[in-house]
């Protein structure tokens, strides 16, 4: 069955981190939850020095390196790469409903039905011949005039920010084309 159509979707969150070698098959739980916590942790470092990037890219803070002396990072050769690349292949990426998509959704309504509690309103329940249905959701649109967030975009932009810390990570492999298809094969999986 696993080569006819692929690891079951609701099993791939348990099996990828064991293939990709990210845990052992007799870790213990908190083994794997301390390995967790390490990978988290050295990817928000790399993700705060995306942003410590982009706001040197900005001039905020590139004005006053400058007028310092002071030789550019070494990382920041490789993000000047990869960024425009990035940014032109993850609006170009097909991404699939999976369990992030899933949990976006349903974050969004639950979010949404609280509002409503809060606010006092109180809709007409709909009665039991009438059928509901979900919006249609469209693929992220570079310059879409529509700033209602989907999970698609919501998607887009987790796609951009793995991207641009692996190109820090792994400066040799920085970014390559392609890279964005095969990462959001992962990120649809992780919600």
């Amino acid at each position: 069955k696993v080569t006819e159509g692929g690891i079951e979707p609701m099993l791939r969150c348990e099996v990828w981190p064991l293939l990709l070698g990210l845990r052992g098959p007799n870790d213990t739980a908190v083994e794997q939850e301390q390995a967790r916590r390490r990978r988290a942790a050295r990817y928000r470092a790399l993700r705060r020095r995306c942003e410590e990037l982009h706001e040197l890219l900005s001039g905020r803070s590139g004005a006053a390196m400058g007028a310092s002396g002071e030789a550019p990072p070494a990382d920041l050769g490789t993000f000047t790469e990869t960024l425009p690349v990035i940014r032109a292949d993850v609006p170009r990426t097909p991404f699939r409903t999976g369990a992030f998509a899933s949990h976006w959704e349903a974050d969004r309504l639950a979010q949404s039905a609280s509002e409503d509690d809060l606010s006092g309103s109180n809709p007409k329940p709909p009665d039991a011949s009438s059928h509901t249905t979900l919006p249609r959701l469209e693929p992220v649109k570079s310059g879409s005039v529509d700033a209602t967030p989907t999970w698609r975009t919501a998607q887009a932009t987790r796609l951009t920010n793995v991207l641009q810390a692996y190109a820090l990570r792994d400066p040799h492999v920085g970014y390559c084309q392609g890279m964005n298809e095969i990462a959001a094969h992962f990120l649809d999986a992780v919600p």
